[in-house]
C-alpha cells in the first residue's frame, strides 16, 4: 500500500482523482480468482478501464439460475455502466477445471464443490469426448469451460462458440473468449452489445 501511495499514485494523480468520482470501464472481464491470473496485467489496462469479476474457474452460472454476485455484477456492468464488451478469460492448468475434469474429491471443501457444479454442462460435453491422457482431458475441460459459460450469460439465445472465437458484430450474441497462455482476443469492436437487456 505504501508503494502505491509513494510511486503509482504520484504518477497517476489525475486518473485517481477522476476515478474517485466516476468510472467508465470499457470491458467486463470474467477471470479466475487464482493469484497468477491478473486481467489488468494480461490486457495492459490502467485502473478504471476494466470491470473485473473473479471466481474459481471463471464460471458464469446461467442467468436466473442463481441470484448471486456474478449475475449481479454482470447486470450492474451492463445495465449500470453500459459495458459493451465482455471477455471470459480461461487459462492453461486452471486448478478449478482440473478438479472438475479429474473428479477430484472436494469433500473437505463443500462450498467449492457446490460452486464447481455450475461447470456440469461443460463437464458433460468434455466427458463425451475421447482423451488420450489426463492432461488432454484437463486441457479440453479448460477449453470447453469458456464456451459453456459464454452461452450461459446471454438470453434468450444460447450461441455456441469455440474457444478464442468471437461474434462481436452481432447483437444478442457474445464477445470473445480467452484461452491458454496468451490472450487471443483482448476485446470487441466498440459499440457491441453483449447482454440483450430489453430496451
Amino acid at each position: 500500500m505504501l508503494k502505491l501511495q509513494r510511486e503509482e499514485f504520484l504518477k497517476r494523480t489525475e486518473l485517481f482523482k477522476q476515478l474517485a468520482t466516476t468510472q467508465n470501464p470499457r470491458t467486463l472481464f470474467v477471470a479466475c480468482s487464482d493469484s497468477h491470473v491478473v486481467p489488468e496485467l494480461l490486457t495492459q489496462q490502467e485502473p478504471g478501464e476494466s470491470f473485473v469479476i473473479r471466481n474459481a474457474g471463471n464460471i458464469v452460472p446461467a442467468y436466473g439460475m442463481q441470484q448471486g454476485g456474478v449475475s449481479a455484477s454482470i447486470e450492474y456492468a451492463v445495465a449500470g455502466l453500459n459495458e459493451t464488451d465482455v471477455v471470459i478469460g480461461g487459462y492453461s492448468d486452471c486448478g478449478a477445471m482440473t478438479a472438475v475434469a479429474t473428479c477430484k474429491c472436494l469433500d473437505r471443501m463443500p462450498a467449492v464443490a457446490g460452486w464447481l457444479s455450475h461447470a456440469d454442462a461443460a463437464k458433460a460435453v468434455n466427458e463425451a469426448r475421447q482423451h488420450t491422457s489426463d492432461r488432454a482431458r484437463v486441457d479440453s475441460m479448460v477449453r470447453e469451460n469458456g464456451p459453456a459459460w459464454t452461452s450461459g450469460i446471454w438470453r434468450p439465445t444460447t450461441p455456441t462458440f469455440k474457444t478464442g472465437q468471437s461474434a462481436c458484430g452481432n447483437a444478442r450474441r457474445a464477445g470473445p473468449c480467452i484461452e491458454g497462455d496468451a490472450v487471443r482476443d483482448a476485446g470487441c469492436a466498440p459499440g457491441t452489445r453483449t447482454l440483450p437487456y430489453d430496451e
